[in-house]
């Protein structure tokens, strides 16, 4: 049984997010797709330019032995597609966040305390992908959170979090994908010693197309 007063996620995340940012994310795609539209007025609606802009809900979640990390977003992006040449193509984005509720790792939890830091924050993220025809694709994206945290330890705490890798396909089904993966954090802290962590890493990814 749970005997732990409820977090600031459970208070404030979970109906937040999903009835206020649900809604307004339905209204705004609405106002692009109309199903009920025909003919021409229908083909300039879904018309994709080279060149996107949206804003939609993001989540991420990072879980492992090592660090933790989760944000809950209102994020706007620009997404720009450009064929380099035949076979060649280069996609980039570039976003900025609203974090609605974000956690990250706690080094100062004592026995009665979560493990992990939650409140509200700020994030950017700028990525590319090249493709190399159906053989090769190299990607890189780069995350940046705040997250001002307002349980446990009273902090701010930045985070950055980098992959790159790239991908082979051994047949038109058949993907092998090798990744690294940078991890830093700085927490400044009110009470206590700021503190700072990094990690890397590498993943392995098999993909199966069906």
């Amino acid at each position: 049984m749970e005997n732990e007063p409820p977090s600031y996620n459970d208070i404030a995340n979970t109906p937040i997010t999903g009835t206020l940012l649900g809604e307004i994310f339905w209204r705004v795609s609405d106002l692009i797709i109309d199903e009920t539209a025909a003919g021409t007025e229908r083909f300039l609606r879904e018309l994709s330019p080279m060149s996107m802009i949206g804003i939609y809900k993001e989540v991420d979640i990072i879980l492992n032995q090592v660090y933790k990390l989760s944000a809950t977003m209102a994020t706007a992006q620009i997404m720009d597609a450009t064929s380099l040449s035949p076979g060649v193509d280069l996609q980039s984005t570039l976003g900025f966040s609203a974090i609605l509720m974000g956690a990250t790792n706690s080094e100062y939890a004592d026995d009665h305390e979560r493990d992990h830091k939650v409140g509200p924050g700020l994030g950017a993220k700028a990525g590319v992908a090249l493709s190399l025809g159906n053989h090769l694709d190299v990607h890189a994206q780069y995350k940046r959170y705040w997250i001002h945290a307002l349980s446990g330890a009273k902090s701010d705490q930045f985070v950055g979090l980098l992959n790159a890798g790239v991908g082979a396909w051994f047949s038109s089904q058949l993907k092998f994908t090798l990744e690294a993966v940078l991890y830093e954090r700085y927490g400044r802290y009110r009470d206590y010693e700021n503190t700072k962590s990094f990690n890397t890493g590498l993943r392995f990814f098999i993909t199966w197309r069906i």
